[in-house]
C-alpha cells in the first residue's frame, strides 16, 4: 500500500519529465484524474482485502503461582516440672530429761539473784533443794559445798546433811555470809557433792551498795 501512495505522489513529476508525446486527441483533464483516483482506490481496496490485518495475539497472562500451603507450626509439648521431693517434716518434740540417780531441783533461794545489800552487812544464804533423782542422799556421802567465786561465807565452806533425803523429799541448807565492804556485783557457786562429785549447782549473786546510796534509793 505504501508503494502505491508513493507512486501516486510522484506521478505528476514523472509526467512533467517525460518527453513530449505525439499529440493525442484532447481529453478532459478532470475526467482523467477522476478515473485515475478510482483505479487507485480499487487497487488499494483489493490490496487491503488480500492482505489480512495483523491480528493482535494477547500476551499470555502471568500463570498464577500455586498458593503456599502454610506449614503447621511445631506443637510444643507441655513441660512437666519434676515433682519436688518432700523434705523431712520437722515434728517438734519436748525432751524429757532422764531421771538419773543423783539430781536435784531448786525449790527456793534467798537472797534472790541480783538482790541489793549494804556494804559489810551480815546475811544468811538459805537454799531448799528437792531430791529429783532415784537415789537417796545419805548424810555420809552427800554435802553442800562452795565451788568457786567470791567467798562470802564467814567460817565454813560446806554443810552436811542432817538426815537422809529420799527421792521426792526436800532439805534446806543455811550458810552464814557477809557482804563485801566494797560496792559492786558479787557471785559464788555452790553445789551438792556425792563423794566429791558435783551433781547440783546453785549460784548466789548480790549487788553491794554503800549505805548513803541505799538510803537515797
Amino acid at each position: 500500500m505504501r508503494k502505491w501512495l508513493i507512486f501516486l505522489l510522484l506521478l505528476p513529476v514523472f509526467s512533467g519529465c517525460a518527453p513530449a508525446a505525439t499529440p493525442e486527441p484532447t481529453q478532459d483533464v478532470g475526467i482523467i484524474q477522476t478515473e485515475a483516483a478510482r483505479v487507485i482506490y480499487e487497487t488499494l481496496t483489493q490490496a487491503a482485502l488480500l492482505t489480512p490485518s495483523a491480528t493482535l495475539t494477547p500476551l499470555p497472562s502471568d500463570t498464577p503461582q500455586p498458593t503456599l500451603t502454610p506449614v503447621p507450626s511445631a506443637t510444643l509439648a507441655p513441660v512437666i516440672l519434676p515433682t519436688a521431693v518432700p523434705t523431712n517434716t520437722y515434728i517438734p518434740y519436748t525432751l524429757t530429761p532422764t531421771q538419773g540417780p543423783y539430781q536435784c531441783t531448786i525449790v527456793s533461794q534467798n537472797p534472790a539473784y541480783g538482790t541489793k545489800l549494804k556494804t559489810g552487812v551480815d546475811f544468811d544464804f538459805k537454799v531448799t533443794l528437792r531430791n529429783s533423782g532415784t537415789e537417796t542422799w545419805t548424810d555420809d556421802n552427800v554435802d553442800f559445798a562452795y565451788l568457786s567465786g567470791t567467798k562470802m561465807q564467814e567460817s565454813v565452806n560446806s554443810r552436811d546433811l542432817t538426815s537422809d533425803v529420799s527421792p521426792g523429799s526436800e532439805t534446806t541448807f543455811i550458810v552464814d555470809m557477809l557482804a563485801p565492804v566494797d560496792t559492786g556485783t558479787y557471785s559464788a557457786v555452790w553445789a551438792l557433792l556425792n563423794s566429791g562429785n558435783s551433781f547440783c549447782t546453785i549460784t548466789i549473786s548480790i549487788v553491794v551498795t554503800d549505805q548513803s546510796q541505799d538510803e537515797e534509793d
